[in-house]
């Protein structure tokens, strides 16, 4: 099975906030759904059930305390020119707590499952570009400090992703905290 471990963004205000916001890009961007919108702490690529139960049991130790997120500013992957992903990033502050929670993630998983080598970027993706993207730096060129509003951080969520033609499908396999 496909899965990651993420913070959903659970305030309605904001995920409205983003759905404005997405509604402002050309339809080659493909919206992520208001429900699915999350900071990614770790992605697991595809694990098996054993792998599965392991994780579990290691996140479920893990002490987690709620916390304030600020959904700030906005940037493109690679870049504004020609991107594949849209996002929403954290203010100062939330993007050093959404660090220190995925390394904590991070520093206990089994054995053997361990996300890519890349640095935790805390970011929600709110869009994806698919075939020859638009420049989109008009677009994003003011975004750098707008606030989207906040939301209380109150779970770390292990998460299946089922890819389908409409985009990825996420259920919950284990909640921590909340």
């Amino acid at each position: 099975m496909r899965a990651f471990i993420g913070v959903e963004v659970s305030d309605p205000a904001v995920r409205e906030a983003i759905a404005t916001f997405q509604g402002e890009f050309p339809p080659q961007a493909r919206r992520v759904a208001p429900d699915s919108l999350h900071f990614t702490l770790a992605f697991l690529g595809e694990i098996t059930e054993e792998q599965c139960r392991d994780i579990k049991a290691a996140l479920g130790a893990i002490p987690f305390e709620p916390f304030r997120v600020r959904l700030e500013g906005a940037g493109a992957f690679p870049r504004a020119r020609r991107p594949r992903v849209v996002w929403v990033g954290a203010d100062g502050e939330s993007g050093r707590r959404l660090s220190a929670l995925a390394e904590t993630v991070r520093g206990v998983l089994p054995p053997g499952v361990s996300p890519p080598g890349r640095p935790f970027a805390p970011h929600v993706t709110i869009l994806r570009v698919r075939g020859s993207p638009p420049d989109l730096s008009g677009i994003l060129g003011g975004r750098g400090g707008f606030l989207f509003g906040s939301f209380e951080a109150s779970a770390v969520r292990l998460k299946r992703s089922v890819l389908t033609p409409r985009g990825p499908v996420y259920s919950d396999m284990l909640v921590v905290g909340g």
